[in-house]
């Protein structure tokens, strides 16, 4: 019996990012927070507050959503396929 079947899902899908004031959130459907990159565009702050640029922050989100997606190619499985 999988995972699955039992009813154990960690992770729901879809992901989705949601923006915040000085961070981008992932969230899985459940509304559980996965990860939460942070970003600062004043550039001097940035560097004081070790933080990415907006921009980049987006960036880094974007991948982290792409990480299920990733795992199945990885494992050799169909990355399309939901399961």
């Amino acid at each position: 019996m999988t995972k699955k079947e039992r009813g154990y899902e960690p992770f729901v899908k879809p992901w989705r990012i949601v923006e915040h004031s000085e961070s981008f959130e992932i969230q899985d459907a459940a509304e559980q927070h996965l990860a939460y990159v942070y970003f600062e565009d004043e550039q001097t702050r940035r560097r004081f507050m070790r933080r990415l640029a907006k921009d980049d922050a987006r960036k880094m989100a974007e991948q982290i959503l792409r990480l299920p997606q990733l795992v199945r190619i990885a494992r050799g499985l169909d990355p399309e396929q939901d399961g």
